[in-house]
């Protein structure tokens, strides 16, 4: 069975189990790892760390807040104009013809790359596309006060960088993989300073646009973006090491910030995965046992009385892994968990 480490859960996921620390995965994608020893628990949901509070994940939420602010702060950012995606789009022609093409338009409430239009009929036809993108969505996109966001296009390079506590742990020039060799240090400092003038924020990506990544001239660096969740998504389809590299670093610099110090363990022991909450237990015990069979056959399956499933394994992170992101995503026929535990055995 191919691994589901694409995703960027998962690959949090297997690092964590990779550190041998206790992970559970629950519906919505979150994630919760700990040590073998009460203490403290390092926490992912959609990607977002615990470390980020709350009213930092809701700003963010809003681009148009989140450039009001960094704009506040100093920040250089592109210009844009605010729009209700239920009212006339002449205000948006307008402000596009005053701005001066290229543009693009794009939801309000999401880092979302959009092409460039060159004139208001193609502009028009991209507005229609972020209105059906919203009426696709939960309730809140569709809201009668839903904004989307018309950009002056500034620079002719677009750069994304993943930020933890304090580390550049990402870096990607126009979608494809970079170091720091590949940008000017000032860039990566700019960066750094985007995520610590959110208040409540110290993980996150932050997008520049520019014309030279390695030799800006003053004034030419546009912040676009700050977004409080960090995915891997575009760096594994490029490079998968690097991926992992980073999900490794973020999952060690945000246990760090929890007080979780991890340790580097030379002896892999026995695992047990918990499969909690399900319904017809024996059944569903039946259908992960067949499901193992087929995928890892390695794997031990029992269950017991209390609606609770075990499957044992010697050591073998990401097969566990696998079962367990295959469980918590219903892809076991029959079973859908409330919650999948993964502890090691000392």
């Amino acid at each position: 069975m191919s691994t589901p480490y694409r995703h960027s859960i998962a690959l949090l996921n297997l690092a964590a189990l990779q550190a041998q620390l206790s992970t559970t995965m629950l519906p919505g994608e979150i994630l919760l790892a700990s040590g073998t020893q009460a203490g403290p628990t390092v926490a992912f949901t959609r990607g977002i760390p615990a470390s980020t509070t709350q009213g930092a994940a809701a700003l963010l939420s809003e681009r148009d807040l989140t450039r009001a602010l960094l704009r506040d702060a100093g920040h250089d950012v592109a210009d844009f104009g605010v729009f209700l995606l239920r009212s006339d789009r002449r205000p948006a022609l307008s402000w596009a013809e005053n701005a001066g093409y290229p543009v693009s338009a794009s939801p309000v409430w999401t880092v979302k790359e959009s092409p460039h239009v060159t004139d208001s009929d193609e502009l028009v036809m991209q507005i229609e596309a972020v209105a059906r993108l919203a009426s696709r969505r939960s309730p809140g996109p569709t809201h009668p006060r839903a904004r989307y966001l018309v950009q002056k296009i500034a620079g002719a390079r677009r750069i994304e960088l993943s930020i933890a506590h304090g580390e550049v742990i990402a870096r990607l020039i126009d979608n494809e993989p970079a170091t720091a060799d590949d940008l000017h240090p000032d860039l990566e400092e700019l960066g750094r300073s985007a995520i610590h003038d959110v208040p409540g924020l110290s993980v996150g990506r932050v997008w520049f646009a520019l014309d030279d990544p390695r030799h800006p001239s003053a004034g030419e660096c546009k912040v676009l973006d700050v977004n409080p969740r960090i995915t891997f998504t575009r760096l594994l389809q490029r490079d998968e090491a690097a991926a992992h590299h980073a999900a490794t670093r973020l999952l060690q610099l945000e246990a760090d910030a929890q007080g979780l110090h991890l340790q580097s363990r030379s002896t892999c022991p026995d695992a047990v995965l918990t499969i909690g909450g399900v319904a017809l237990p024996e059944r569903a015990a039946a259908q992960v046992t067949q499901f193992c069979r087929a995928n890892f056959p390695a794997l031990s399956v029992t269950a017991d009385s209390s609606s609770e499933i075990q499957v044992s394994s010697t050591g073998d992170a990401e097969s566990l892994g696998t079962l367990q992101w295959s469980l918590i995503q219903g892809l076991v026929p029959g079973v859908r968990p409330l919650h999948v535990s993964i502890d090691w055995l000392r």
